[in-house]
């Protein structure tokens, strides 16, 4: 993932930066200095910009934040129990940056006296999404540590099994009762929000979305490879992801020709 890693979390804080404080033109020509995926970055945010330049601001401005969040804290650092665990793991998950993309995708704009409400309304849900990954992901980045010799797990799993002194089968049964409890917390949520006059339509729409996100994220854990290896793409998406690779690579030529010409016009 484009996100993952020090180095490219560094580069495209920086990008955000750079990007939010370009004018149209000199944010059409940034792409002819970059290469590779900072090149593909830099067009993300040129096309969001045209789309909606006031969104696509709110979404940079949140996935920076979620750059800085995520890098702020060394993951060598232990945690206590799962309620000290648990904001971290939604910021790690990637809230902000899934704030980002909602917000811009459904043209919705919180107002910034309900920001920390947001926050307060959407913890069930994320809480459910954080631990539905760390059940899923948990073989994953069990072996990553070890592989690694890294002291701890950065996972709900490991963080149980410490908390309550317990296997790691037991972990996975209490963090799947926790997950059921956050989705009963988060439908709840969601209903009260909806009757509530003083919401503003948009933060209750966002809170609404927030509780759908949490089965598509579990379908996804179920089936995809990332977390199951002995699974793989069916052919229809593997055509599809070929598609995608193809059109990006005419989009990223389109953008160069025309920045080209338009810098041979000047």
């Amino acid at each position: 993932m484009w996100l993952e890693g020090p180095e490219n979390r560094r580069q495209i804080l920086e990008e955000f930066q750079h990007g939010t404080s370009l004018d149209d033109n000199e944010r059409r020509g940034v792409g002819l200095k970059l290469k590779g995926a900072k090149q593909i970055q830099s067009q993300i945010l040129a096309e969001m910009m045209a789309i909606d330049q006031e969104r696509a601001i709110t979404t940079m401005k949140s996935w920076q934040k979620y750059i800085e969040v995520v890098s702020s804290r060394r993951r060598s650092e232990p945690f206590s129990d799962l309620a000290e665990f648990l904001p971290y793991r939604i910021s790690d998950a990637g809230e902000l940056f899934w704030f980002g993309l909602v917000t811009f995708g459904m043209g919705l704009t919180i107002p910034e006296h309900e920001m920390t409400l947001c926050k307060s309304l959407s913890f069930p849900s994320w809480s459910a999404l954080a631990l539905t990954n760390d059940l899923y992901s948990w073989e994953k980045e069990r072996d990553a540590a070890t592989k690694n010799d890294e002291p701890h797990v950065m996972n709900a799993i490991w963080i149980l099994m410490r908390e309550y002194s317990i296997s790691e089968a037991q972990a996975k049964e209490v963090c799947c009762q926790k997950i059921k409890e956050c989705v009963v917390e988060a439908v709840r949520t969601v209903e009260t929000t909806k009757q509530n006059p003083d919401y503003s339509l948009h933060l209750k729409r966002y809170i609404e979305a927030i509780l759908y996100s949490i089965s598509g994220n579990l379908v996804w854990s179920i089936y995809c490879p990332r977390y199951h290896p002995e699974k793989s793409y069916d052919p229809l998406t593997l055509s599809m992801m070929a598609q995608i690779e193809e059109e990006t690579v005419y989009s990223r030529y389109k953008l160069g020709k025309r920045q080209m010409d338009t810098y041979a016009a000047q």
